[in-house]
């Protein structure tokens, strides 16, 4: 994460994140007063943020440094942006307990993380989980924390407060539409070897993600059964470019899932 500073923040439920801030630890003394428009946030590298703060939220298997290239394309922009590692990834805490991951638990963290930066409202961009839980932030804290909702890859999915969840139900439901177990991956990842398994495949779990063939995702997550037989034979497939040795995606993954724990929190 070149020239982002690292930071800790240990929230009121003992939980400690991991983040990437435009912001130095210390900001440079400011050369113009701050923009009075909604949202304007403090000292940018070259003097002022004249454009509400960014909160970038990523999804699974990933981490903060999904963002990497994303942000320094952004900085002209503007805004200061914050990158964290979410609950069970990264840096950030690990906790086994499923309970600890709801959703309002997690949007009151983040949001204890931005007041801990001063930061009263942000827009909000996530992507795949991180855009559920940038849902979530704005459905649990509303227009006074998070004053725009950017969704990547993950459309709004409305609270259902009638039902409870089932995946069995969804993945049901989805094949009788679309002839595809969207979910069916999920699937995998509830049965208790998932993580051990999960881990000792890391090479091939990574060509499963990136394998560059047609209808790969469709045919390899949307398929029952079909992640567990992939690891199982610890099969590999040729990779799409950005996702090849070198070019730093499959190094730091390879570095951050080795770890224990991370499957059994994020999986």
């Amino acid at each position: 994460m070149e020239r982002l500073t690292r930071k800790t923040f240990t929230t009121s439920r003992a939980l400690t994140y991991t983040y990437y801030d435009t912001q130095p630890a210390t900001p440079p003394p400011a050369t113009t007063a701050p923009s009075a428009a909604r949202g304007a946030h403090r000292f940018s590298d070259n003097g002022v943020y004249t454009k509400p703060p960014i909160l970038f939220l990523h999804g699974f298997p990933d981490s903060a440094f999904l963002w990497s290239r994303i942000i320094p394309a952004l900085r002209p922009l503007g805004h200061r942006m914050i990158a964290p590692d979410l609950l069970g990834f990264g840096g950030t805490s690990k906790p086994a307990d499923p309970a600890m991951y709801t959703s309002d638990l997690m949007a009151a963290d983040l949001a204890e993380l931005l007041a801990g930066e001063g930061v009263a409202q942000a827009v909000v961009v996530g992507h795949d989980w991180g855009a559920f839980l940038a849902q979530r932030m704005w459905l649990w804290r509303g227009p006074a924390l998070v004053v725009g909702l950017v969704l990547v890859n993950v459309a709004y999915m409305p609270p259902d407060r009638e039902s409870p969840f089932s995946l069995e139900y969804l993945n049901f439901a989805l094949e009788e539409a679309t002839g595809h177990a969207r979910y069916a991956y999920w699937e995998y990842f509830t049965e208790p070897d998932a993580p051990e398994l999960t881990r000792d495949r890391l090479e091939s779990f990574w060509t499963a993600l990136h394998g560059n063939r047609n209808n790969w995702l469709r045919d390899i997550f949307c398929t029952r059964g079909a992640v567990r037989e992939y690891l199982e034979a610890d099969r590999r497939v040729e990779l799409r470019e950005y996702a090849r040795e070198g070019n730093g995606w499959r190094e730091e993954y390879m570095a951050r899932m080795g770890e224990r724990g991370i499957f059994e929190a994020s999986g």
